[in-house]
């Protein structure tokens, strides 16, 4: 299906380039800088300056027909580099419209760097006789004062509107950061938190319970993690009890344990903290035309990029194809109009002049995006 989709929108998507501002930040230099693998991605080596150390960040653009010209985006951003697929779904949720669009700025370590435990544990523990944490205070300030002004001076980022995600000792690290300043991010995704590490951390999160001010969080375990999942519900109920004025979703993952619902996680999470403004796909109905009303369509339409657009007829049944792409079934709503029915796209082919003619030109539109082709040939 997705891939239906990706032919779908490649009607009216043009290949969208990132937009950098090439000024820098003291706290933080540049290392190493190029484009990564993944598609609309930045792969980062940074420098702090207050750590001394290295961090390996890849910035994910979202692009597709939601995302609007000149205006700032939110910025997701996810801890221990979003297991490698935080980026991904984020771009393929952006694009289909599933949610707002946005940057995912995925964070991890240089391989071999040994401070994640140390740098995602706000007070320091025991574990098997050796001390690990306490830099939690010092990674936050990294993060925010330094890693996202950095950010948002080279990418078109909303400082107003970003997400922080973590799991495991992230989800911990995440719930430290929403107890002592709720107000340093927007949202918030705590993904089996850490608790036995920090056991105070519930009752700090239900001191800041009212001040949320409408801001999302997304909290959630596998059903296997028994002590966890109880953690994580204790945590939930803390935060949204009594005056508390955060969104609040708690959610537990059947026949889940520690990291196998990560790819369901993913989008349920970024749909709540960045729900999508455009409103469902209209619900279309098709109908039955007479052969006579189904040749005036079919033909070539030229895209003034180049592209062609064949529109081809077997039997009743009508197929759009864009030259190098598979074919897709298109339905009637209208003698001049016809939809996809793909699930979760508003998909439209408009075909101009009298429903008695040839059609001269189509409108392809996709979730409001439209480009026009002009008839080459019958």
């Amino acid at each position: 299906m997705q891939g239906i989709a990706r032919v779908l929108a490649s009607f009216v998507l043009p290949s969208v380039a990132f937009s950098i501002t090439q000024t820098s930040g003291a706290a933080v230099t540049v290392v190493r800088e190029e484009a990564y693998t993944q598609p609309d991605t930045r792969e980062l080596v940074l420098h702090s300056q207050s750590l001394e150390r290295d961090f390996v960040v890849l910035v994910s653009a979202p692009s597709g027909p939601f995302v609007e010209a000149g205006k700032k985006l939110p910025a997701i951003y996810a801890l221990d580099g979003g297991f490698g697929i935080a980026g991904p779904i984020g771009q393929v949720m952006s694009w289909s419209g599933s949610m707002a669009p946005a940057y995912v700025v995925s964070l991890s370590y240089p391989p071999g760097d040994q401070h994640r435990n140390h740098d995602l544990l706000h007070r320091p523990v025991s574990t098997d006789g050796v001390n690990i944490g306490g830099g939690g205070e010092a990674f936050a300030k990294f993060v925010i004062r330094e890693l996202r002004p950095f950010l948002e001076s080279r990418f078109p980022l909303d400082p107003d509107n970003a997400i922080l995600l973590g799991h495991s000792l992230g989800g911990l690290f995440t719930a430290n950061v929403l107890a002592n300043s709720p107000e340093s991010f927007a949202g918030f995704v705590i993904a089996s938190p850490s608790t036995g590490a920090d056991p105070n951390i519930t009752s700090a999160m239900q001191a800041v319970a009212d001040r949320g001010r409408g801001r999302r969080v997304f909290i959630a375990a596998g059903q296997y993690e028994s002590s966890i999942v109880g953690n994580a519900d204790r945590m939930a109920k803390a935060l949204s009890g009594g005056t508390s004025t955060f969104d609040v979703v708690n959610v537990v993952y059947a026949d889940a344990t520690h990291v196998s619902y990560w790819p369901d996680l993913v989008p349920a999470a970024f749909r709540h903290v960045l729900p999508a403004a455009n409103k469902s796909p209209t619900k279309r109905v098709a109908v039955t035309l007479e052969k006579g009303q189904l040749d005036r369509i079919a033909g070539a339409y030229s895209i003034g990029d180049g592209r062609m657009l064949a529109i081809t007829l077997r039997g009743s049944r009508v197929y759009a194809t864009l030259a190098g792409t598979p074919e897709t079934e298109i339905l009637a709503e209208s003698p001049q109009k016809f939809f996809s029915p793909v699930d979760g796209f508003d998909v439209t082919f408009t075909f101009e002049g009298s429903d008695t003619a040839p059609a001269q030109a189509v409108v392809v539109s996709l979730n409001g995006a439209k480009t026009r082709a002009v008839r080459a040939s019958r």
